[in-house]
């Protein structure tokens, strides 16, 4: 599994590239949206580890209720809250970025 601050690192550059890349440079973006494919499949693999380890100390821990079972969860796995608003985040840039290669392809 690829580190996780070699994925953050490597999804923050593409973005910044992203941000100052024209629209129509369509190679550049094509080149920018396999970059962030790449991240979002390295990212899944840390999710999916960080359920494991939650589920764990969720079915683990001391607590009374379900409620405090999944607070106790949260505080020791917090990467998996961060893991997946990252994910959406870096999705809703790929989506966007086959939005706009397919607009300038078809244009």
């Amino acid at each position: 599994m690829k580190d996780l601050n070699t994925i953050l690192t490597s999804v923050n550059e593409t973005m910044e590239s992203i941000e100052l890349t024209k629209i129509g440079a369509t190679h550049t973006r094509t080149e920018q949206l396999e970059k962030l494919a790449l991240c979002f499949h390295w990212l899944t693999e840390h999710r999916d580890k960080a359920h494991k380890d939650w589920m764990s100390f969720y079915f683990g821990s001391k607590g009374s209720s379900s409620a405090a079972k999944e607070r106790e969860a949260d505080m020791r796995c917090p990467e998996l809250y961060t893991l997946r608003h990252l994910m959406t985040s870096v999705k809703l840039v790929i989506d966007s970025l086959r939005t706009s290669i397919s607009a300038n392809k078809n244009g």
